[in-house]
């Protein structure tokens, strides 16, 4: 029962391309100054029917990306009645299409991910920050006709691009 026991409350759902893992402290002490946190974990496994063995988790608060293996765990602490949610996205390829972060479940903006040669392309519902673990710098990011300005973190193998364009677009890598 997380409302009288120290676990955090765990919740998931599918996206197309990746999935979402929301966890919260339910527990609260009205009245009692001192606020209590709670320890919990994230696997890929807390996910039924995800299929894979290599995984990239992205932590949406606290805009943190690591990478795990199926049985690979992140420890969350969160405050009384906290929350945080985590995508989980499979790699492929050297691509884990996070989503645009921006947004409460920016899994679900991802819509299809191709892959020929070198280059990627992911399915996009609309533009905005989008986030890929992502084994090597890209060339360019292109949306539409366009480029786009990219950043990218070799040592947490980050992907941020900042897509301009609105409505649905296909993003290449």
């Amino acid at each position: 029962d997380p409302c009288h026991e120290e676990v955090l409350l765990k919740i998931f759902s599918h996206n197309r391309c990746n999935s979402v893992v929301g966890a919260f402290n339910c527990q609260y002490y009205e009245g009692e100054p001192r606020r209590h946190l709670v320890a919990g974990s994230i696997s890929p496994l807390d996910v039924e029917g995800l299929t894979g063995d290599d995984f990239a988790l992205y932590v949406q608060q606290r805009q943190k990306l690591v990478r795990a293996r199926r049985h690979g765990r992140i420890t969350l602490w969160l405050a009384e009645l906290g929350w945080e949610l985590v995508t989980i996205a499979p790699i492929v390829k050297g691509l884990a299409p996070i989503g645009l972060v921006e947004r409460l479940n920016g899994g679900a903006a991802v819509t299809g991910v191709r892959h020929a040669g070198n280059e990627s392309e992911v399915d996009l519902r609309d533009g905005g920050r989008f986030v890929a673990w992502c084994d090597c710098e890209p060339l360019s990011a292109v949306a539409g006709d366009e480029r786009w300005p990219f950043a990218y973190d070799r040592n947490a193998k980050l992907l941020r691009v900042e897509v301009g364009c609105r409505g649905p677009t296909t993003l290449r890598l």
